[in-house]
């Protein structure tokens, strides 16, 4: 319909329900009609509420896992965005760490590490640099170091020096006796 038969039939209206006595009959259908879409209101949320309740008390799971392709859904989500809106603080406030470390096998964890590449990495100048060593020397006792290394050398040493002495000797008495020729027993 065109905008000038639409106004022309609204303003009949309009009029004839302005007459004394018919506004009332031609107002009926229209109160009918608004009467009708309540009910159909009311209707519809005593069936949405029966349908909810219904719902509530069944087991979604199989229709949803038969029905609904999880792996399109997901392709379908910004992961980076929900991970960004992520407080992982939060998160991990609740978390008691204590217990999962208690579960874990550190020795199973650190046998897996590769540490050669880390260590290939780590510049171990810097934190030398900022080792005072006179520092360090001054509590070790190094004279004893020196003198308990020395001891332990000259001590070897010694014990070295006696057992060639020993052998030397037996050498000089073999020779003696081979000189002198005398007979030796074999004990």
């Amino acid at each position: 319909m065109s905008g000038g038969r639409t106004s022309a039939v609204g303003r009949m209206w309009d009029f004839a329900g302005s007459l004394p006595g018919v506004g009332e009959v031609i107002s009926l259908p229209r109160r009918a009609g608004e009467a009708t879409a309540e009910s159909i209101r009311a209707i519809v949320d005593v069936a949405l509420d029966e349908v909810i309740a219904a719902l509530s008390r069944t087991d979604l799971t199989p229709v949803i896992t038969q029905s609904l392709d999880l792996n399109r859904l997901l392709e379908t989500i910004d992961l980076d965005a929900v991970l960004a809106r992520l407080d992982l603080n939060a998160l991990l406030a609740h978390v008691d760490l204590n217990m999962l470390l208690e579960r874990l096998d550190l020795n199973q964890v650190i046998a897996k590490l590769d540490l050669n590449p880390v260590l290939a990495e780590l510049d171990l100048n810097p934190p030398i640099a900022g080792i005072d060593f006179d520092a360090v020397l001054n509590k070790v006792d190094v004279n004893s170091i020196v003198r308990d290394a020395t001891t332990s050398v000259s001590g070897e040493v010694l014990n070295d020096v006696r057992a060639g002495s020993v052998q030397a000797d037996d050498r000089v008495e073999q020779l003696v006796n081979r000189i002198l020729r005398r007979k030796v027993d074999d004990d």
